[in-house]
């Protein structure tokens, strides 16, 4: 199963709404949240929500093509990769046109 919400800012968990198990990518935005917060999820919101999916992999969307806002073009993947630790080889696409199989 994939899961792509379409423009997600951060959710509140609870136990009533988690996803299904079977999840097998969470496609999930990870920039524009300076100064857009309350539109779009931090890095870490987003590994929060892949988590609370029980998502096997990550695709993060939405960086390194344009300025969406006023972080640094580099900024969410360094910080995504921060967030994910020892399963960082979950994020599944890291660069602009990298390619990945499920």
């Amino acid at each position: 199963m994939i899961v792509w919400p379409s423009m997600p800012a951060i959710i509140s968990p609870s136990p009533r709404r988690s996803c299904a198990d079977g999840v097998n990518l969470a496609i999930l935005g990870i920039a524009g949240y300076d100064p857009y917060i309350r539109a779009h999820a931090t890095p870490e919101q987003a590994w929060a929500m892949a988590e609370h999916c029980r998502a096997d992999f990550l695709l993060p969307i939405h960086h390194s093509t344009f300025r969406l806002s006023y972080e640094p073009m580099e900024e969410p993947v360094q910080r995504m990769l921060e967030v994910a630790g020892n399963d960082a080889d979950r994020v599944a696409v890291r660069e602009v046109g990298g390619q990945w199989a499920l």
